[in-house]
């Protein structure tokens, strides 16, 4: 189970990717591709109280750098995905409604699940040879 320290980690890292991506320009002139789309789970929506990110990352040293966002009722917009072969990683986790303190004297905090099958726990690789806007990932 994963805990919030989990999801604080995610964000820490969704967080710096989106400090890299929008403080340093590219000025390598490397392209980018506009990536828009929806999430879903064996079909299903994404639960409404999951807190969701997508991270796109760069498989090889000449594709931009990497992007992600969150994902909100299912769906995600990025404007900068690496072009190429790009490996997708999801981070899904849902408050399991349980309240635990891990260190002594420490304020209780919610414990989270993944809900990224164990197949897609690594993410996904697709190839983005252009924009796309209406990209379907099911998990």
């Amino acid at each position: 189970m994963q805990n919030i320290r989990g999801i604080t980690g995610w964000l820490g890292v969704l967080a710096l990717t989106l400090v890299f991506t929008a403080g340093c320009p590219d000025d390598s002139g490397k392209r980018t591709a506009h990536l828009r789309g929806t999430v879903t789970i064996d079909g299903q929506p994404i639960p409404d109280d999951a807190e969701s990110v997508i991270i796109f990352w760069p498989t090889s040293s000449d594709q931009s750098r990497s992007t992600s966002t969150r994902i909100t009722d299912g769906r995600f917009d990025v404007l900068d995905a690496p072009l190429g072969t790009v490996r997708i990683e999801f981070r899904i986790e849902q408050p399991t409604g349980e309240i635990a303190a891990f260190e002594p004297g420490a304020r209780p905090e919610m414990r989270y699940r993944s809900l990224v099958p164990d197949e897609h726990t690594a993410g996904m690789t697709i190839e983005v040879d252009g924009d796309i806007v209406d990209l379907k990932l099911d998990l």
